[in-house]
């Protein structure tokens, strides 16, 4: 896992209208096999009981996933364990994976936490 920065950096994702730079783009190589994860603020910043904050970047880096869904599984797993399942803040994750020109397409899964 590698972090990707903006070219320039830009507002927050839905305040570009309060910005006078126009709309631009940043390319990234997404080779067929690789990974993308998005997520928001309420991943990296979920604390532990010492206000330490979670960095899915020093955590995963190195660490391969059969796929989106098992990399998800994992991420989450490791926030709750970071946290001790407390949450302060709504989290959005997005995980896709470029699949070669011949592969099917994959199901749509949509996770829901458990009961703890």
């Amino acid at each position: 896992m590698r972090y990707v920065e903006p070219g320039r950096p830009a507002l927050p994702l839905g305040l570009g209208a309060l910005s006078i730079d126009t709309a631009r783009v940043d390319t990234v190589a997404f080779p067929q096999g690789a990974g993308l994860l998005l997520y928001t603020d309420g991943l990296t910043e979920a604390r532990n009981a010492s206000g330490t904050f979670y960095d899915p970047v020093g955590r995963f880096t190195g660490r391969r996933h059969s796929g989106p869904d098992a990399l998800l599984d994992a991420l989450l797993a490791d926030v709750y364990r970071h946290t001790d399942g407390r949450r302060t803040d709504d989290m959005a994750l997005l995980a896709i994976t470029r699949a070669s020109d011949d592969a099917s397409p994959p199901s749509a899964r949509r996770w829901r936490p458990e009961s703890r």
